[in-house]
């Protein structure tokens, strides 16, 4: 049936309006309710989140970096990914350096633009298997604003390792 539907249509069909709309109530609470930072459609089972609030499920709220502190960006035991924005309002001069505390490697990910968090898959630029990277105005045109994330991957049973800013 699924494959007679994608030949057929183009796309997955239901065959009732009432599996449809209990396969969206299944996916919204999959979702955790859009983690309480969003509105669950319940059409299609997809979050439509609030601003500032990214991910499947709304649960992702990026860092606004301090362009004039310094701070422990990602502190971690286990592979994880940690987000963060950049300016968001034009002409906006920034100067960011990440580094960790042993040889520990990790990658960056820009995204240009605000709407959408970079991933594995969907990014601009992306620096893999650094020990220090450097961002600033002068190197990444942040104008309009970009979101990045830090992706720390270590083994399992790993010590604790630190990103910081």
């Amino acid at each position: 049936m699924f494959v007679s539907d994608l030949l057929t249509y183009g796309k997955l069909r239901c065959p009732t309006d009432v599996e449809c709309d209990t396969f969206a109530d299944t996916m919204c609470t999959f979702m955790n309710d859009c983690s309480n930072h969003g509105s669950c459609s319940s059409s299609t089972g997809q979050c439509v989140c609030d601003s500032g609030y990214y991910g499947a499920d709304c649960s992702v709220a990026p860092l606004k970096l301090s362009l004039t502190q310094s701070g422990t960006f990602v502190e971690t035991s286990l592979t994880k990914w940690q987000y963060f924005k950049i300016g968001d309002q034009s002409g906006e001069d920034y100067s960011l350096q990440f580094s960790n505390d042993d040889n520990t490697l990790f990658d960056v990910y820009i995204k240009y633009g605000i709407d959408t968090i970079p991933d594995a898959v969907d990014y601009d630029v992306i620096l893999k298997n650094q020990s220090t990277v450097n961002l600033s105005s002068a190197t990444f045109d942040c104008s309009s604003g970009c979101m990045g994330a830090v992706y720390v991957k270590l083994a399992s049973g790993s010590e604790t390792k630190t990103v910081s800013y």
